[in-house]
């Protein structure tokens, strides 16, 4: 798409009576154009037109998408968040890195929706969960969620920390076993 044709595609994005048109032709012809006038809809007001962006964006499944997916998290618009998580799990594991990028934000909606769909993204996420541990900032909430993750995928990894030479991993590591132990418990109980 030439820088005319994406200006004009821009243009009609701000006229409501062509607004869902042009989304889904800038979409269609030039995917990476797209991805920015998408992402603002997703913190709008235009209910509807925050639905077509994560549709979009659910189709273009580049780690760009999930980016801009991710940042519609937190913004307490439940049915739009469950409409996120579907195109993350959809664009799987190009969507980890954005997601673990949001983990250490003091903003609890967006470090819980955060967390949720990582959980959710399963195995895809513990590479990048593993190595988010290195980092004190990151540590204490990529623990809950390999914990949460699971022990079938998530236990080797966490028991590979347990060889770390740092004690904050280790003591970590310790933690996040003790709670995953404590919900097998629970599930078992129920």
């Amino acid at each position: 798409v030439t820088p005319e044709i994406g200006a004009l595609y821009r243009y009609a994005l701000e006229d409501g009576a062509l607004r869902t048109g042009a989304a889904r032709a800038l979409a269609a012809a030039s995917p990476d154009q797209a991805i920015e006038p998408l992402k603002r809809f997703l913190t709008g007001d235009d209910a509807g037109m925050a639905a077509l962006a994560v549709e979009l964006l659910g189709k273009i499944r580049t780690e760009g998408a999930a980016d801009a997916l991710a940042s519609g998290l937190g913004l307490g618009k439940a049915d739009l968040e469950e409409k996120i998580h579907a195109a993350l799990l959809v664009i799987g594991e190009k969507a980890v890195f954005p997601l673990v990028a949001r983990i250490a934000t003091r903003e609890e909606p967006l470090r819980l929706a955060v967390i949720a769909a990582l959980v959710a993204l399963g195995d895809k996420s513990i590479p990048a969960l593993v190595n988010a541990l290195d980092d004190p900032g990151t540590r204490p909430v990529a623990g809950v969620v390999l914990a949460r993750i699971g022990v079938r995928t998530g236990l080797p990894a966490l028991v590979e920390n347990l060889k770390r030479d740092d004690p904050a991993i280790r003591t970590l590591t310790v933690e996040a076993l003790g709670r995953r132990a404590i919900g097998l418990v629970y599930d078992a109980a129920r």
